[in-house]
C-alpha cells in the first residue's frame, strides 16, 4: 500500500509540474537553461525544456522497480505509440542545420513514451490509481481554465498597463505594431499560445467534468449536486475556450462532442442517428464563422496566411519527397519559397 501511495504521489506531482511549468515547453517557447535568481525559476517562471524527458525518465525508472506486481497485455503497446514519431524524425536529422530544434523534438516525444510507460504500469499495478490520475488532470485543467478566465478580466489589463508604464519610462516609442500586440484580448493561461493553451483545455475538459460529477455524488442530494457542479464546469471551460479565439479548438470540441453524442447508448438505434454528423458539420462551418468575425481582427489574413504555409510544404515535399529538409528547417525554407 505504501508503495503504490508513493507512486501516485510522485506521477501526480510530475503531472501538476509538466502543466505548470513546462506549458512554454509544448509551445518550443524560450525559457533559460540556468536560473538567474533560484526562487524566481523555483516559483515563476518556466523551466528549460531538457529537465521535462529527464524527470519522465526518473520516474519510469523509479515506477519499474517499486512496481512489480503487473502482468504484460495487448494495452502495454500503447506507450509505445509515442516511440513512432522518434523513429520518424530519425529521417529527418539527416538535413537538419537546427540541431538544438531537432534534439528537443525527439526528447520531447521520448519524455512522452517514458511518462506514458510510468503511468501504464502504475495502473497495471494499482486499481485505484486510473480515477486518482485522471482526477489530478481534472483538477490541474479547473485550476489553468480559473487562470484563464483571471487573465481575460484582470490579467491581460494590469500586463498592458505594466507595459505601457515600462516604455514610458525608458522613453521608448510605442509603435502601432507593439500596441496592437498589447491590446490583444485573446488568452493563453500559462502557455505561450492562446491555440496550445485551448488544446490544454480541451484535453482536460472531460476530466475536469467527470471529477466534478463523481464529487457531487457524494455530497448531499447527489444528483443535484453533480448536475450542478458539472453545468459550472461546463460553462467556466467554455467562456475560457472562446476567449482564447482558437477556431481549431473550437473545430474540436464540436467534432468530439459529435462523436461523443454519437456513442451514446440511446442513440445508437435512432433512426435519424445520421443527422448528427451532418449537424455537426454544419455547427463546425458556423463555429469558424464566428471565430472569424468576433475573435480575429485579421481572421481572412490569417486564412491566407495558411495557404501560404501549405503551398510552401507542398514544394518543401515536392524537393525533398523521402528525407524531408529537416526537423526545424521549415521556416527558414519558409522564407525562401514565400511569395514576395
Amino acid at each position: 500500500m505504501t508503495r503504490r501511495l508513493t507512486i501516485r504521489i510522485i506521477i501526480c506531482l510530475l503531472t501538476v509540474l509538466l502543466a505548470f511549468k513546462f506549458g512554454a515547453y509544448i509551445g518550443n517557447g524560450e525559457q533559460a537553461n540556468f536560473p538567474g535568481d533560484f526562487w524566481e525559476w523555483l516559483l515563476f517562471t518556466g523551466w528549460p525544456c531538457y529537465l521535462a524527458p529527464a524527470f519522465c525518465g526518473i520516474l519510469l525508472i523509479i515506477t519499474t522497480l517499486l512496481c512489480r506486481d503487473f502482468t504484460m497485455d495487448r494495452s502495454a503497446f500503447a506507450p509505445g505509440l509515442w516511440l513512432l514519431p522518434v523513429m520518424a524524425g530519425l529521417v529527418g536529422l539527416l538535413n537538419t542545420t537546427e540541431s538544438d530544434y531537432a534534439s528537443q523534438w525527439m526528447l520531447h516525444f521520448i519524455g512522452a513514451f517514458a511518462f506514458c510507460a510510468t503511468v501504464w504500469i502504475a495502473a497495471a499495478n494499482d486499481k485505484g490509481f486510473p480515477f486518482f490520475f485522471a482526477a489530478t488532470i481534472g483538477v490541474i485543467g479547473l485550476v489553468a481554465c480559473l487562470h484563464g478566465w483571471y487573465q481575460h478580466f484582470i490579467g491581460l489589463e494590469e500586463a498592458r498597463q505594466f507595459a505601457i508604464k515600462q516604455m514610458t519610462e525608458r522613453g521608448l516609442k510605442i509603435t502601432p505594431v507593439i500596441l496592437a500586440k498589447m491590446e490583444q484580448t485573446r488568452i493563453y493561461g500559462n502557455f505561450i499560445d492562446p491555440n496550445v493553451y485551448a488544446s490544454h483545455l480541451l484535453f482536460c475538459l472531460p476530466f475536469s467534468l467527470y471529477t466534478l460529477y463523481i464529487y457531487g455524488s457524494k455530497m448531499e442530494q447527489p444528483k443535484l449536486s453533480s448536475a450542478v457542479l458539472t453545468a459550472v464546469g461546463a460553462v467556466l471551460y467554455l467562456c475560457a475556450l472562446f476567449w482564447t479565439g482558437s477556431r481549431g479548438a473550437a473545430i474540436g470540441f464540436a467534432a468530439g462532442l459529435a462523436i461523443a453524442v454519437w456513442s451514446l447508448k440511446t442513440v445508437r438505434n435512432w433512426k435519424f442517428r445520421w443527422l448528427i454528423p451532418l449537424a455537426a458539420l454544419l455547427g463546425l462551418v458556423a463555429l469558424a464563422a464566428v471565430f472569424v468575425l468576433l475573435k480575429s481582427r485579421d481572421g481572412m489574413a490569417s486564412a491566407s496566411a495558411r495557404l501560404i504555409y501549405y503551398k510552401t510544404a507542398i514544394a518543401i515535399f515536392l524537393k525533398h519527397p523521402f528525407t524531408g529538409a529537416g526537423i526545424g528547417e521549415f521556416f527558414p525554407w519558409y522564407l525562401r519559397l514565400k511569395p514576395v
